[in-house]
């Protein structure tokens, strides 16, 4: 015997119908799950991404305070300030002018800094260690300026040059004859 077509298509509406049902029941399902999944994942990478940033800012705030620290040694050790003074008196001293470049080239090991000069109480470049690929100018007059005034070692902001656009920094510090 053979089972006609008649007698399965009843069968057929109810099971496509609950087909339908679940299928459906289990796609919301699956996007609630994909939803709560890709937020944890995003929580997850902000909390790492956070956790970076943290630890970048203590990098750069130790980096900052080493930088400051080496500027205001340097300031206050007694050799500086005597062949500071000593080249001021003299400017036209090649042994004076030595002095002068030996300690500037300290402070340039692991290309710390790009340039290293000595400026006079007019504001005026006496020496610099190696030449200006464009004169500071204006920009350094006033934290220059500032540094004389109050005598403590400054850090600029971060500011673009003119040729080529590279980012630059200043550390200012003041040295005072003995």
């Amino acid at each position: 015997e053979t089972v006609s077509s008649r007698e399965i298509r009843p069968f057929g509406w109810p099971l496509l119908l609950l087909f339908l049902v679940l299928a459906t029941v289990i796609s919301i399902f699956g996007w609630f799950y994909h939803e709560h999944q890709r937020k944890q994942a995003l929580e997850t990478a902000y909390q790492f991404l956070g956790a970076v940033a943290d630890l970048k800012v203590g990098q750069i705030t130790t980096w900052r305070n080493n930088r400051l620290s080496e500027a205001r040694l340097f300031a206050g050790v007694a050799f500086v300030a005597r062949d500071v003074e000593t080249f001021l008196a003299d400017p036209a001293s090649e042994t004076a002018r030595q002095k002068i470049m030996d300690w500037l080239t300290l402070l340039v090991p692991g290309e710390r800094y790009s340039q290293v000069a000595l400026y006079d109480a007019q504001l005026r470049e006496r020496v610099a260690l190696v030449p200006w690929p464009e004169p500071p100018g204006p920009r350094l007059q006033e934290p220059l300026a500032t540094v004389f005034r109050s005598g403590e070692v400054l850090m600029t902001d971060l500011y673009h040059d003119a040729a080529g656009g590279a980012i630059h920094l200043d550390i200012i510090l003041p040295v005072f004859p003995t």
